[in-house]
């Protein structure tokens, strides 16, 4: 019986290093508290990245619900997050500076949503320099191909804001 006692009691005490010492055995630190919010912070970075990307190689501005079903616009979402984050105004910025023409549309969009009407109003002049180029643009399910001039009128009447403003 007490070899018994012996040979579980080395058991525990074996599992229980295994389990618990690993990090320390290896010499690392861990902190556990720090190490999420690190893994957090890096995810918001990768997903905003992502957002950011998506947006810049957008070829279809789209409105807040979009197709048969009025399904949420995926570039709606990206745009949230873009605007969500600590980063938001710079973001924009590069998102109209490296962008396509539709992406710099949603540059400015955002920066109406996050009320920068003086920001969004010196990109919308500088996007004018685009008059006749054209932007395929979703409604529900209708598929447009409108000037930028048409864009930018749109644009600036709130039509976007309210839109996607609705929905956040």
């Amino acid at each position: 019986m007490r070899k018994i006692n012996w040979i579980a009691n080395y058991r525990i005490v074996m599992i229980s290093l295994f389990l618990f010492s690993g990090p320390y055995l290896q010499g690392e630190a861990r902190n556990p508290p720090a190490d999420a919010a690190m893994n957090t912070s890096l995810l918001k970075q990768e997903t905003l990245q992502t957002a950011f990307e998506h947006l810049q190689a957008a070829e279809v501005l789209e409105s807040a619900y979009i197709g048969k079903a009025g399904a949420p616009s995926e570039n709606l979402q990206d745009l949230r997050i873009i605007i969500k984050s600590s980063e938001a105004e710079p973001t924009l910025f590069a998102l109209y500076e490296k962008g396509n023409l539709t992406a710099k549309m949603y540059a400015i969009i955002g920066l109406q949503l996050l009320q920068k009407k003086d920001q969004a109003q010196a990109l919308i002049t500088d996007a004018q320099q685009f008059p006749e180029e054209k932007v395929t643009t979703i409604e529900g399910c209708l598929v447009f191909d409108r000037t930028v001039q048409e864009v930018l009128k749109a644009i600036e009447d709130g039509y976007y804001v309210e839109s996607f403003g609705e929905t956040r």
